[in-house]
């Protein structure tokens, strides 16, 4: 389940969202991210900022990294990441989706538990 949380009181973020699973009671979380609507071009400069500050944060983790990639029919993201030794991930993302599909373009920086990456992954 994907709960989102849209607030006036966020200082730099647009929106919070997270994911649980639908019947859990006790609601772990499995993904948080916090994203800033913003265009395509702000983006890229924004997330490699970010990157920067994740890779001062996390030191002795690689970081990867990729650009351009499809979205279905949707659009492209690109993404900073950098991957844990269990398999967590953290990282920053630029999403640039075409115009057909009526989203807003937008710059995440994300939390994954290993088991909600290979979700995405599957």
């Amino acid at each position: 389940m994907t709960v989102e949380i849209y607030s006036d009181f966020y200082e730099i973020y647009d929106l919070i969202q997270f994911h649980i699973l639908d019947k859990d009671t006790n609601y772990k979380i499995y993904s948080i991210q916090a994203m800033i609507f913003q265009d395509i071009k702000s983006c890229k400069k924004n997330f490699k900022e970010i990157s920067i500050d994740l890779s001062k944060i996390f030191p002795n983790l690689k970081k990867e990294s990729f650009h351009n990639n499809k979205l279905n029919d949707d659009g492209l993201y690109s993404g900073y990441y950098f991957e844990f030794a269990n398999g967590d991930v953290a990282g920053t993302y630029c999403y640039d989706w075409y115009a057909k599909t009526g989203w807003s373009d937008n710059l995440r920086v994300s939390l994954y538990s290993a088991e909600f990456d290979n979700w995405l992954s599957n």
